[in-house]
């Protein structure tokens, strides 16, 4: 049974030169997919350059439209800054109001704590300066 079956397996099957109904199909559907395909084709042509149209002019507005912002946030940072430098100004003359009064406060005690001394070291009598210029 293996032996009968060999020969019909291994048969090639009939050619047939003759155009089919398929092939013709085929044919006429493949000039219609290039048809197709070309208009396709112009159809992306034209979307892309649309496309890129309005990506170079969308880019463009929004590249102006963070331009304005930071322009904007600068504006608002350098308002601040001067903000800042007129604080930082009175900051400093008030430390050196500060500096100057605690320099004169120092002095006086100072030389409060050394009258309170020399009387101490008097025992409390006047000085001999004051006795002398009598």
């Amino acid at each position: 049974m293996l032996i009968i079956s060999l020969p019909i397996c291994a048969a090639d099957p009939p050619e047939d030169d003759s155009p089919t109904e398929t092939q013709t199909v085929d044919d006429s559907t493949s000039e219609s997919y290039k048809v197709l395909f070309e208009e396709s084709q112009n159809e992306t042509a034209y979307y892309k350059e649309q496309y890129e149209e309005l990506y170079e002019n969308g880019s463009t507005n929004i590249s102006n439209k963070y331009i304005t912002n930071i322009k904007n946030e600068l504006t608002i940072a350098n308002e601040q800054i001067t903000v800042l430098n007129q604080s930082i100004t009175k900051l400093q003359s008030t430390i050196n109001y500060l500096s100057i009064g605690i320099f004169f406060t120092f002095g006086i005690t100072l030389i409060e704590f050394l009258y309170v001394l020399r009387m101490k070291i008097n025992n409390g009598k006047q000085s001999n300066d004051d006795d002398s210029s009598k």
